[in-house]
């Protein structure tokens, strides 16, 4: 059973790790578009340059733009964390069954 729920927890720590690398990437790559699309060139680069303040930066300035909280990107944003989330969860799990 010991073996059963340690193949578990990594393959879950494993595919939550790949989905949370993979997930914050296209969520950047949205980001530095939509500071693209919004702002122009200048605002692109800085928001390349400093991935999670600007993350939370555009979500805030799209919410008083728009009128609406609940954009792709804070969707994306709340996505990513909840991803982390099962990857601390499982890597606990892992290290608690391990030792």
């Amino acid at each position: 059973m010991r073996q059963i729920v340690l193949a578990t927890a990594g393959a879950i720590f494993g595919l939550s790790n790949l989905l949370k690398i993979v997930l914050g990437l296209v969520l950047h790559g949205y980001t530095t578009w939509l500071a693209y699309e919004i702002s122009g060139v200048v605002a692109a680069i800085v928001t390349f340059l400093t991935p999670p303040i600007a993350e939370i930066f555009w979500i805030f300035k799209i919410w008083h733009h728009y009128g609406d909280f609940w954009s792709y990107l804070a969707i994306g944003s709340v996505l990513y964390i909840a991803m982390y989330a099962v990857l601390v969860v499982a890597a606990s799990v892992v290290a608690a069954v391990d030792a």
